[in-house]
């Protein structure tokens, strides 16, 4: 059995003539991927709908876009915001925001950087044999891969903890960007995306798992991390 990858996007714009422009512009970037448009903050809270991706303007009239993002963390993956108001860019970074579109771009400005966007976090997959068959999942949704009881298995953000049947961290390195996972010992490789702290050998994940970095390892994770936080406030 292959793991059937489906990509829901949703754009949240009170100006529905630029949310319906935007939208379009998204579906030609992210073509594989159903597109819903909302007009309002409390019309995406009342569909009880979940997201790979929502785009979110900051300003949504009498509701705050910031606000709505922080209410909305369990229902999708990834922020991106899309907004005018480029002064209260630095107040929105939080928990799964990764990156700002400002309305002011141009179309081809636009479209690049969904392309971006769409190669980095939704196209990236990984393919292994695994108890249920060939499994293919999004890179972006692998929090670590450990090898215990000298068994391999993939953790994924969603609770799913898939055996790897043959699987060696050594090739599973050279498949995944090392600017983004990071070897903690011989035998784990985390996902730095959801790494939330650390605190000297333990590294502490964004579901409450804590693994351990050797102490050979320890100093150079710790600077992967921080590069890596660097790299996502940068975008």
């Amino acid at each position: 059995m292959t793991l059937k990858l489906e990509t829901r996007l949703a754009v949240v714009d009170d100006h529905q003539k630029y949310g319906e422009w935007f939208s379009s512009i998204v579906k030609q970037c992210f073509t594989d991927a159903s597109v819903d448009l909302y007009v309002s903050g409390n019309a995406f809270w009342e569909s009880g709908r979940s997201y790979d991706i929502v785009f979110l303007d900051i300003d949504l009239g009498k509701e705050d876009g910031i606000a709505l993002a922080k209410k909305i963390q369990n229902r999708t993956e990834y922020i991106i915001y899309v907004t005018g108001q480029n002064q209260r860019i630095m107040d929105a970074f939080g928990y799964r925001v990764i990156g700002f579109l400002t309305k002011n771009m141009s179309q081809e400005d636009m479209k690049t950087r969904l392309m971006e966007i769409q190669k980095e976090y939704i196209s990236a997959v990984i393919r292994f044999e695994s108890d249920q068959g060939m499994a293919q999942i999004r890179v972006s949704s692998i929090l670590y891969v450990m090898i215990e009881n000298k068994e391999m298995y993939c953790c994924l953000k969603n609770g799913r903890k898939l055996h790897v049947r043959n699987g060696k961290i050594g090739q599973w390195m050279s498949e995944l960007d090392s600017k983004q996972f990071h070897l903690l010992d011989r035998g784990t490789i985390v996902n730095l995306e959801y790494v939330i702290g650390m605190t000297g050998t333990e590294v502490h994940m964004m579901n409450g798992t804590v693994l351990y970095a050797s102490r050979r390892q320890k100093a150079q994770v710790g600077k992967a991390w921080l590069a890596w936080l660097y790299r996502r406030e940068a975008v």
